[in-house]
């Protein structure tokens, strides 16, 4: 996905905690519409299409230039920790009791991995289940790093004391570095993904969400990810637009790859997470938000 895809999509960054979703940032777009105009949709100029846009997705013409406002950031505590995915339980459940108090500052998402041994795939979680925690923990001000290391002495201790990691890259890093974090790929792959908003798991969606798609359940999954919500991903924005906020307290994602070998699109395994863990459609959240937040301005 690109900038403006993603940016018309809502935008979860690893800074949403803190400052939102990215199209609250969106202060100008420009569009070709379907009769050759172009215009330029801002708060006071074509407002209806400025809103519509920044969540919407792009199908109301052609996007040519998007104009942000930034906000200050001067270092990253970003990387990641892995486990044997047998410890995926008591993991996932000593991370959500964190999440439910955790700074704004922090945004992490805790994933289930079984990565092929490719390169870029560290050696000690290629080529078997694992679960890993990875995201960032921001440093707004280069005067203030220790700040930083002193939200991560919070969140690790009580995941290291589960198991010993099989890897730990968590450290403070220059901001271009954050764009490894999550180990993608560098280049574009065929997938077949699948996501959803979740409320707060408790024991019994962890089990489920296990049970799913963890080391013993046969699925054949590449990544199954919770991606952290709270904070500022929940406050909105008061000149949003269609999606300005996620009531929720995480994001889910599937994500599997056709074999070239024989194997099939991994439906079964998608499925199999929407089935198992109690889900509300973000898709369907957004078309709600299109039916309904006009008409109550109206």
């Amino acid at each position: 996905m690109g900038a403006v895809g993603y940016l018309v999509r809502g935008g979860m960054s690893f800074y949403g905690r803190q400052v939102g979703l990215a199209a609250n940032l969106v202060r100008s777009i420009s569009v070709v519409l379907a009769d050759g105009k172009l215009v330029r949709a801002t708060a006071n100029e074509h407002a209806d299409l400025f809103w519509a846009l920044r969540g919407g997705d792009g199908g109301f013409g052609v996007v040519t230039q998007i104009e942000v406002s930034l906000f200050p950031m001067a270092q990253v505590i970003t990387g990641g920790i892995f486990w044997s995915a047998e410890y995926a339980e008591p993991i996932l459940d000593r991370w959500q009791q964190w999440c439910r108090t955790a700074p704004e500052r922090a945004s992490t998402s805790m994933r289930l991995l079984n990565l092929p041994p490719l390169p870029g795939i560290p050696d000690q979680i290629a080529g078997r289940p694992v679960i890993g925690l990875d995201g960032a923990v921001s440093v707004p001000q280069e005067s203030d790093p220790a700040s930083g290391l002193r939200i991560l002495d919070q969140m690790l201790p009580p995941l290291r004391a589960v198991a010993e990691p099989l890897l730990d890259t968590w450290a403070p890093k220059r901001l271009a570095e954050l764009l490894l974090t999550h180990l993608d790929p560098p280049q574009p792959l065929i997938y077949q993904i699948d996501h959803f908003l979740l409320g707060d798991l408790g024991s019994d969606g962890i089990e489920a969400l296990v049970a799913a798609a963890g080391p013993t359940s046969g699925s054949n999954l590449l990544v199954v990810a919770l991606r952290q919500l709270g904070g500022a991903f929940a406050t909105g924005s008061a000149n949003g637009g269609v999606v300005d906020h996620l009531d929720a307290a995480y994001a889910h994602l599937a994500l599997g790859v056709p074999s070239p070998v024989a194997a099939p699109w991994p439906r079964p395994g998608t499925a199999g997470c929407r089935r198992n863990v109690r889900s509300e459609a973000a898709g369907e959240a957004v078309r709600r938000r299109f039916l309904c937040s006009r008409a109550s301005a109206a």
